[in-house]
């Protein structure tokens, strides 16, 4: 009998210790787990005294009348309508959101983007222990001071990685870190739909997670297929017996796929390139060098630019491409082979690849070649192979050594996530870095915009200079805006001959006229600002700023019958103040 109380006294008290473990460990987790995300909100501390950019912030924010009253026309726009050439109707409403609170305030619509990557972050560590409960995760890492490690380096990659700044510090790519919460946590449900007894509640919040990341971003239209390879590896789901049960049970995700990528299609459908302007077999060479230029830069974080301009006049059989050819085909041979021991790296390069191929330039929009916004979802498994790898390194070597490296590598990263966020700052500097790492037209043209807008006409006029003096793009707008800071500055003849020089390219462009017909006026070339708003009434009728710009001229020569005549044009058409001088002065 005594010997009976003591065995069950030892099973007692073994049951206890086991639990009261499982409760350390979980404490352990997450105190590592909120150490993470707290480096990663602090490393983009300083993006929230960033101010809005003029690169998408302005259709986005600043300009977008929509996000300014939420009601049922706002709701059936965002549902029905492309918003900036994109059908994500739940970023919108995250806008609508902040501009409820915040206004334009940048701060507030800062401090979410930064929000989110911590969430990510947070979610990455728990997505890596999940990982690592499944039954094909390397047995030699199944300690779970590995698993934490593991977890605890992969989040860290992911969340101080100076390569995904740009998703977190431009406001404008709140779709990224938004929908990537939701694929993450559409990964993390269907882990536990995989390993767990209650699977329909589980398979529902996948469904669900995956329908709201679709309506951030399309770029997670891959999620079925990430899924696939999870049961590939590390899940070990993947099996001939198993095939048609997989079939059915993924269906509905390809479903939504399909149903994503025609909404894409449609909404983006004046922004697609054609293949005239870049042909196909062009787009497949320049794909296949991006897959290796990311890997390049998640490697090596140096020189970030807002935008890698597509190369002019690629050959096809230079070092880059040949380099790029030579990688990626000894990274799938080398993936191939690996089969005979671990699916691990297949199952690696497979994500990296299928996850990046929505925007790898096959289906091009716009004209950039790369940006390091595509990567932030791609460099999540290749980032937790890293983090395995160390682990090993952690087992196999004196602990300190392997803690020292990890310490000083994210220390790095983090500095260089930092400065980098200090490239977004405003427009300035955001213009400045592209001019000086990779200049481009672009670079130069939202400079000089920037440097106008804040007043600094001397410095527009310097950065439209070196456009003109390029002569490699349409120089019709840059004579205008050029002529505009002149114009700005006083020296009105100069700006004269900017818009005439704009209308020998383009005789028929009413900015130009319009522009020209205010700088005779202020010149005191009357006649001749009366035949330039003429000329551009003739060519655009219906245009209520050119009547009241005539107007006004008719004022200054004292010639009142034609200037409230032209007036009351103006007004007819909706001009408010030539609606208000006519109330006040017309007869």
């Amino acid at each position: 009998m005594r010997n009976e109380q003591d065995a069950d006294m030892r099973k007692n008290n073994t049951t206890h210790q086991k639990t009261a473990d499982a409760g350390a460990s979980k404490w352990a987790a997450l105190i590592l787990a909120l150490t993470t995300v707290a480096a990663t909100f602090i490393a983009y501390a300083p993006s929230l005294r960033n101010s809005f950019v003029n690169w998408d912030d302005r259709s986005y924010i600043y300009e977008n009348t929509l996000i300014r009253s939420v009601d049922l026309h706002f709701f059936k726009t965002i549902f029905t309508e492309p918003v900036v050439y994109n059908w994500h109707p739940l970023t919108v409403i995250s806008y609508a959101i902040n501009y409820a609170i915040w206004g334009y305030n940048p701060y507030g619509y800062h401090f979410d983007n930064a929000l989110f990557h911590s969430i990510n972050v947070l979610l990455i560590f728990y997505l890596v222990l999940s990982l690592a409960k499944t039954p094909l995760w390397p047995a030699k890492l199944s300690a779970y001071n590995c698993k934490l490690f593991t977890a605890a380096i992969t989040a860290l990659l992911f969340g101080l990685h100076p390569q995904h700044v740009e998703s977190v510090a431009w406001i404008s790519e709140r779709k990224d870190v938004l929908s990537a919460l939701f694929f993450l946590a559409g990964v993390l449900a269907y882990l536990k739909y995989a390993q767990v007894e209650k699977k329909h509640l589980f398979y529902a919040l996948t469904l669900i997670f995956f329908i709201l990341g679709l309506m951030s971003k399309p770029m997670i239209i891959t999620l079925p297929a990430v899924l696939v390879i999870l049961d590939f590896y590390p899940l070990g789901r993947l099996k001939k017996s198993n095939v048609t049960r997989l079939i059915i049970e993924k269906a509905p995700f390809f479903a939504l796929s399909a149903v994503s990528a025609a909404l894409t299609i449609w909404a983006q459908k004046t922004a697609l390139a054609s293949t005239d302007s870049m042909p196909l077999d062009t787009r497949l060479f320049t794909a296949i060098r991006s897959y290796a230029f990311y890997l390049y830069k998640m490697f090596l974080p140096l020189d970030l630019v807002p935008y890698y301009p597509y190369p002019e006049n690629p050959v096809f059989f230079s070092f880059d491409y040949v380099t790029a050819i030579l990688i990626i085909a000894a990274i799938t041979i080398f993936c191939l082979y690996s089969l005979k021991y671990t699916r691990a790296f297949l199952a690696v390069w497979l994500f990296y690849v299928i996850t990046l191929s929505p925007v790898i330039g096959i289906i091009q929009v716009g004209a950039q070649a790369a940006a390091d916004r595509y990567m932030y979802l791609p460099s999540i498994a290749p980032l937790t192979l890293i983090a395995i790898g160390a682990c090993y390194a952690y087992k196999r070597f004196a602990n300190r050594y392997v803690i020292s490296i990890a310490l000083i590598a994210m220390t790095t990263l983090g500095a260089l996530t930092i400065k980098q966020t200090y490239v977004w700052k405003n427009p300035i500097t955001l213009w400045t870095r592209q001019i000086e790492k990779m200049p481009i037209i672009l670079g130069y043209t939202n400079r000089a915009t920037a440097y106008h807008n804040m007043g600094r006409y001397k410095e527009a006029i310097a950065d439209y200079t070196v456009i003109i003096e390029s002569k490699n793009t349409d120089l019709t707008e840059v004579f205008l805006e050029r002529g505009l800071s002149y114009q700005a500055m006083g020296e009105v003849k100069t700006a004269i001959d900017d818009f005439s020089s704009a209308l020998a390219l383009s005789p028929t462009n009413i900015k130009a006229l319009n522009n020209r017909g205010n700088a005779y006026k202020r010149a005191g070339e009357r006649v001749l600002a009366i035949n330039d708003f003429e000329a551009a009434i003739r060519l655009e009728p219906s245009n209520p700023v050119l009547y009241y710009n005539l107007s006004l001229v008719y004022l200054d020569i004292n010639n009142k019958k034609q200037a409230l005549e032209n007036m009351r044009k103006a007004a007819n058409l909706g001009l408010p103040a030539a609606v208000e001088y006519i109330r006040n002065n017309g007869e």
